[in-house]
């Protein structure tokens, strides 16, 4: 049985009939008693540093980023513990090796650093793999015959001798998880993309929860109309019912799939104009608005329009996208088309909560450290990423207006060609920069971490937020259970446990402070980028503990092959002195494991 953190002490969720909540009630589970939050400052002055600099890696090979041998004696380099100029984080008694797809990452060593840096200063030594400039010259060397094609590829899961711990992209981790051997890790699990990808989210969500029965949402979702009187609550739906009651559309904003729920979504923006004018004896009121969401990820691909103006944008798109045999924008792979195409409608929450008059969304972390069965973790810092411009909620009425009266954007000379239309075309109607609080279409803005905004709320009214934050978190994590039974089933992983996620989750608070989900991503940021030295500070203790408590929680699970040399590497059911586990525990061990080194990551479930 899975148990999941309830909005408040005192809410018990009523079991629905054939849904998740009925193989997974909900139970009375408050958040743990939390420790004394120390502010940012004092968390992370014993342990106060900056990125490595650019350029400099710690525990790499020789050779560029290369598999190598295993050594007979290892050394580890413990320059990262002089830079952070504190404590170390506890050694295990044995290195490991870990791999690195950095040619995964278009923005380079950058988009990894952190990873490797915490790995480092754990033991780790990094056996690969290269940079993506060095992959090209590798393969143009081999085109040019200068030199001997090289053995394997730029992978980790095409080296899976050469380590212990692969950091890689999920699709990637498949061939590695097929072929590992116990004491190995991949930082993926497959049939997350259930609630990564933004259709597959709303989908997730809906066939776990439903809509709480309701034949229409919420009243006190966005899109739907306020009922009267307002909520009783925090997150109360019609009656003051719990947030479990309620269904998907008590964790995310009322949505349609794009293109099959296109009519119903049409329909819907039909009768409640109908209903806007009835209620207003003529008057039509303020339209609502919706945002249109591609498959694209760092802001890209949104949309934003009134009601109907959304419909008829997106049957457009949409009629263009099929016309091309279902062809996305400026050709490339076909993931990249795929992931071009109009995929989600979904109802704008149109009165954020605001601090200092703009809009902001959260970013938080959390962790599947298990599939079969279920475990995960919720960490306590995050960041709070703010809009460049102070909220205008006219702003986005009068950008979609202007957008309409100007001509579409000219196509790519790709998409021209082949008579596609453009991403600019697909995406013309802007969100204006009083709205958009994403960070990679809106760096060096103000930044707060979670901290801050617990002390600016204060423990009354942090404390109820932060439990419905966990509630909203388990839930969506626990309705994916089917989709990583499922892939298991077909992965066949070698190992049984044999990997971890850490996945970005967005919310956006209304003026109720009711947190509403946006997103999961497969593959958050860990970069430390910012102009202003402080707030490059502040992101950096952030994603640092965070990142640091990733490894405290999974490092037990990390230990070299029998074959390793020294003590630790007999294989048996004791740890050999290392400090880590050999065979298989229990599903109670694991979790008492993981919490020993999970550090500020919360349990969500079991």
């Amino acid at each position: 049985m899975i148990v999941v953190a309830s909005e408040s002490p005192s809410s018990r969720s009523e079991a629905g009939t054939g849904r998740v909540d009925e193989a997974l009630p909900l139970a009375n589970l408050s958040p743990a008693p939390r420790r004394a939050r120390l502010n940012s400052r004092q968390r992370c002055s014993k342990h106060a540093s900056r990125s490595l600099p650019p350029g400099r890696t710690l525990g790499t090979s020789g050779n560029g980023g290369g598999p190598l041998e295993p050594p007979s004696a290892l050394v580890v380099d413990r320059r990262a513990h002089l830079l952070r100029g504190g404590p170390a984080v506890p050694q295990p008694a044995l290195p490991f090796r870990f791999w690195i797809d950095e040619v995964l990452w278009s923005q380079g060593r950058v988009a990894v650093q952190l990873a490797e840096q915490v790995f480092t200063e754990a033991g780790g030594l990094r056996t690969g793999g290269p940079t993506r400039q060095q992959e090209r010259e590798r393969k143009q060397a081999e085109r040019l015959g200068g030199s001997e094609p090289s053995h394997g590829g730029p992978l980790g899961s095409q080296h899976t001798g050469a380590w212990e711990v692969l950091w890689t992209k999920s699709t990637y981790a498949i061939p590695a998880a097929r072929a590992m051997r116990p004491g190995q890790l991949v930082s993926a699990l497959i049939g997350l993309n259930s609630l990564t990808m933004k259709k597959r989210m709303l989908l997730t969500l809906r066939a776990a929860y439903g809509t709480g029965g309701l034949t229409k949402p919420p009243r006190d979702t966005p899109g739907a109309e306020p009922r009267p009187g307002g909520p009783s609550g925090p997150g109360a739906g019609p009656g003051g019912k719990s947030g479990s009651d309620l269904g998907a559309y008590d964790i995310t904003p009322l949505s349609f799939a794009l293109p099959e729920e296109l009519d119903e979504w049409a329909e819907h923006v039909r009768q409640e104009a109908k209903s806007r004018r009835r209620q207003r004896k003529g008057g039509a009121g303020a339209e609502p608005l919706w945002i249109l969401k591609t498959g694209q990820d760092a802001g890209k691909g949104l949309s934003l329009l009134p009601a109907d103006r959304a419909v008829a944008f997106a049957r457009e798109q949409l009629r263009k996208t099929a016309g091309a045999g279902g062809v996305g924008p400026d050709g490339g792979d076909p993931a990249s088309r795929r992931a071009s195409q109009l995929q989600v409608a979904q109802a704008y929450v149109a009165d954020p909560f605001l601090l200092l008059g703009r809009k902001f969304h959260l970013r938080l972390w959390v962790l599947v450290t298990s599939a079969l069965p279920l475990r995960a973790y919720l960490h306590r810092r995050g960041l709070v990423l703010f809009s460049s411009d102070p909220y205008d909620p006219a702003a986005a009425s009068a950008s979609s207006a202007s957008s309409s009266s100007t001509a579409a954007p000219p196509a790519t000379s790709t998409a021209a060609a082949s008579g596609l239309p453009s991403s600019e075309q697909l995406a013309p109607h802007a969100l204006p920069s009083s709205h958009i609080t994403n960070y990679a279409r809106n760096s060096n803005t103000l930044v707060w971490s979670l901290q801050q905004l617990e002390d600016h709320l204060g423990p009354n009214r942090f404390g109820p937020l932060w439990a419905s934050l966990r509630s909203s978190c388990a839930r969506a994590i626990a309705a994916s259970q089917a989709s990583l039974a499922e892939a298991t089933a077909w992965l066949r992983p070698a190992v049984r446990e044999y990997g971890f996620q850490m996945m970005g989750v967005d919310f956006l608070l209304d003026e109720r402070l009711k947190p509403w989900l946006l997103e999961f991503n497969s593959s958050p940021s860990i970069m430390v980028q910012h102009e202003d030295e402080a707030v490059r500070q502040l992101i950096y203790e952030q994603k640092y503990g965070m990142m640091r408590d990733v490894w405290g929680a999974v490092q037990w699970r990390v230990y070299p092959p029998a074959d390793a040399g020294g003590a630790g590497g007999a294989a048996g059911a004791g740890d050999g002195g290392s400090g880590r586990r050999r065979g298989p525990v229990s599903a109670a061990e694991a979790a008492r494991m993981e919490a020993q080194g999970a550090g500020e990551f919360e349990r969500l479930l079991p």
